[in-house]
């Protein structure tokens, strides 16, 4: 019996940041493998999957998979229709988060869509391919959904893997032939926590797997030797679970500190952490290369909180900011949603006190709002409430109305005003790039040189750092004061002649262009001083 041959692509948008690796599919990518199948694992612009055609077409492939998700929906499709008439031959086989929730509408609209796939994706695409070879039909392959005789057919689910060890590491063709600069690494699936506007707990079914701290240290220690990668990201949920002692992740620690690989790492937790650090813990996790961590803060004020349904409070929030201010060689950058359909005035105020008071008052977080997904409590309260506003066949993912009108009103005129200004490359883009992404390569580079033994550079680096974070601080004071004028605009009742005259009043385009090119500046200086030093930039940032 002839194994199919497969194409597992991830497609990107031109808004997307950058192609990343996709780890649903590096998983599936190497499971397939070690049933031996053969399988071209591709992650791409749209216009790229356009310019590789040819190379796609002379693989050959029986089946391509590609996950979806909101933000590339469009992109997504759109390629997937142009692989079905340039390689009509194969399947088209989609999976992941919006795929999931909204089986029934995509194979509804998508008629170029063959088989779509709900939740964990390695067996149950592998039972599809067996079922495919053997010319059967698809009716017991389990998180199924198919066409039959005019109708849509969703067969039950598929029980989660038990134990995530036995999975083979993630194919890492994506980061080789990407030329990433970080890779991630997937120790967990699940979450012991269950947010109402996060989708995470609910996709997994509401269970946490993790695998043998061993099993995750020997795939970080084959990705430093065969890629000569030494920055890491942890996508899991939170870092710190399971269990309340931190237990697990310690483990970790401890195996790269024994091993001596001289990474560094970035990772996610909750805000909650203070409770748990016990003395020299902290030290131990930047011994073993944490240099980044994302905070889960989402909220400084404890109505929203609630909303949300966050384990931590107000005073988690600003202890574990506190705790973490200590120590200046950990980037903290912070989770936050600063708008909701339920915000109000006094909470948005609560919000800016705490992002002002940290100096996290970036464009970013003043602008970031709920995300809506579909399957999470706090969509099914926007539903129940009556403010979305429109019930289509799928749920834009901020396609709600705010209780407050005049809230809502501040959203898009804050949003509208502040769109033109990436175009003229000094806006929320530029800047949310310095204050997250740039800071934590910072941050690697510090970690980098100092196991090394590079004090010089170190102190280099971390001269620039302060330099740039000068820079963002005065941004962030700026942005505290305009905001806070807009909300007492919306107090005294709105008036959009009067909310642009306080925008331009503190924004500056020419201000901002010139902080751009200060810090693009000096990255070009600390580019040059570490190549004369006898070292590869781009292993070090």
């Amino acid at each position: 019996m002839k194994k199919f041959k497969v194409l597992l692509l991830s497609v990107f948008n031109s808004n997307q940041y950058e192609v990343y690796e996709e780890m649903g599919i590096c998983f599936i990518a190497s499971y397939l493998r070690k049933k031996g199948y053969e399988v071209m694992l591709k992650a791409a612009t749209e216009d790229r999957v356009y310019h590789d055609m040819a190379v796609f077409k002379e693989f050959r492939p029986d089946i391509i998979g590609l996950p979806v998700y909101n933000i590339s929906k469009e992109s997504t499709f759109r390629a997937c229709a142009r692989l079905k008439q340039e390689i009509p031959q194969a399947f088209i086989c989609i999976g992941g988060y919006l795929p999931t929730y909204y089986a029934k509408e995509i194979m509804e609209e998508a008629g170029f869509v063959d088989f779509l796939i709900r939740g964990e994706g390695e067996e149950a695409l592998s039972d599809l391919l067996t079922c495919l070879e053997k010319g059967e039909s698809p009716e017991s392959v389990k998180s199924l959904s198919y066409r039959k005789g005019g109708q849509i057919i969703h067969n039950e689910d598929k029980e989660l893997i038990k134990d995530l060890n036995i999975l083979p590491f993630p194919s890492r063709d994506i980061l080789v032939d990407n030329k990433l600069r970080i890779a991630q690494i997937s120790s967990s699936r699940g979450c012991v926590r269950n947010c109402s506007f996060c989708c995470t707990s609910e996709f997994w079914k509401h269970r946490w797997r993790g695998r043998d701290v061993k099993n995750v240290v020997d795939e970080i220690e084959e990705i430093v030797n065969k890629c000569g990668m030494h920055r890491f990201f942890f996508i899991d949920s939170s870092f710190e679970d399971p269990d309340k002692h931190c237990k697990r992740m310690c483990d970790l620690a401890e195996e790269m500190v024994k091993r001596n690989l001289k990474t560094s790492y970035h990772a996610e937790l909750r805000a909650e952490i203070h409770k748990k650090i016990q003395p020299g813990m902290i030290e131990l996790l930047i011994e073993s290369g944490l240099c980044g961590v994302l905070m889960g803060i989402e909220s400084a004020n404890e109505h929203d909180l609630k909303l949300y349904n966050k384990f931590a409070g107000q005073e988690d929030n600003i202890a574990s900011m506190e705790l973490f201010r200590k120590y200046p060689d950990i980037n903290v950058s912070m989770g936050f949603i600063n708008f909701n359909p339920y915000s109000t005035v006094e909470n948005l105020k609560e919000n800016l006190a705490f992002l002002s008071k940290y100096g996290f008052a970036t464009f970013y977080n003043l602008c970031n709002r709920y995300m809506m997904f579909r399957g999470t409590k706090l969509y099914e309260k926007v539903k129940r409430d009556g403010l979305l506003k429109n019930s289509g066949t799928f749920v834009d993912d901020f396609a709600y109305n705010y209780v407050n009108k005049d809230i809502g009103t501040l959203v898009e005129f804050i949003i509208d005003y502040l769109k033109p200004l990436d175009q003229k490359f000094c806006g929320p883009k530029r800047f949310y790039y310095y204050a997250l992404d740039y800071k934590n390569i910072l941050a690697h580079c510090k970690r980098y040189f100092s196991v090394r033994g590079e004090q010089e550079i170190y102190e280099k680096v971390t001269e620039h750092e302060a330099q740039v974070n000068s820079i963002l601080s005065e941004i962030s004071d700026n942005n505290a004061k305009w905001f806070g004028e807009l909300l007492t605009l919306v107090e005294k009742g709105w008036d959009v002649r009067a909310a642009l005259q306080i925008m331009d009043k503190y924004i500056k385009v020419e201000d901002l262009r010139n902080s751009a090119v200060t810090i693009d500046s000096g990255i070009s200086k600390l580019y040059s001083y570490i190549t004369k030093k006898g070292f590869r930039y781009d292993l070090t940032i």
